[in-house]
């Protein structure tokens, strides 16, 4: 990459929280509190990153990004750190508190597709790819290396935005506590590094050997391992 201008994109899932762990939708009702499992996980994606100068980090307010945030920032001594609303978590309204499967199951009495169904108030999840992403291009054209630290549904509804999935493929982009993606941006094109890796997950070798290349819609990408629906 030409570092002169050239991005490094780490997009990160918060650590899991407690309600997490109990299989609970938190949604913007629910701030959320990292549970042991979240907070280690979350160091050791911070020890994994730390080496490398980073420009920003950018994350939701919600007390469980902020508090991952607060780990990441610590070690790896940012720039620059903010707060972007884009990165919230999605609006699902009566939904927050309840099993995670919920939404699923008021979705299909609705007769409504998940990803367009949404509560009295809310937001469907369309509409959150378009916030994210909107702020994707916002930091993507930046050089140097960002991370931007978010919410399960937003993460995914970005990386389908980035592989060229549609909706149908969101199953397989759900991710686990402080799992990461690495994007390198140049000259307006991006390349996937690290596809959804646990925390600690380390190539042999050259990450790149696997997940490197120009991402084309149908092009063939690990299938996220270890899957954990929660938000």
């Amino acid at each position: 990459m030409d570092a002169d201008s050239a991005a490094r994109i780490y997009i990160v899932r918060h650590g899991e929280t407690e309600e997490n762990s109990l299989g609970i939708h938190q949604g913007r009702g629910i701030g959320g509190r990292l549970s042991e499992r979240g907070i280690a996980d979350t160091r050791l994606l911070a020890a994994h990153i730390a080496g490398r100068r980073v420009d920003t980090v950018i994350t939701s307010s919600m007390p469980r990004t902020d508090a991952t945030a607060a780990i990441l920032i610590q070690a790896l001594r940012p720039a620059a750190v903010r707060y972007d609303e884009r990165l919230s978590p999605k609006e699902t309204g009566y939904l927050s508190g309840h099993d995670r499967l919920q939404i699923e199951r008021d979705a299909a009495l609705a007769g409504i597709p998940v990803h367009l169904f949404k509560t009295p108030g809310g937001e469907s999840t369309v509409e959150v790819q378009r916030r994210h992403v909107d702020l994707w291009h916002k930091v993507s054209v930046l050089p140097g290396t960002h991370v931007l630290v978010g919410h399960g549904v937003g993460i995914v509804t970005l990386l389908l935005h980035l592989t060229g999935d549609g909706f149908e493929r969101f199953p397989d982009y759900i991710h686990g506590s402080a799992y990461r993606t690495i994007v390198d941006v140049e000259y307006g094109r991006h390349r996937i590094v690290e596809l959804n890796k646990a925390p600690g997950w380390r190539a042999r070798g050259d990450p790149a050997d696997h997940h490197a290349g120009q991402h084309a819609p149908g092009a063939h990408r690990d299938r996220v391992a270890g899957r954990d629906p929660a938000r």
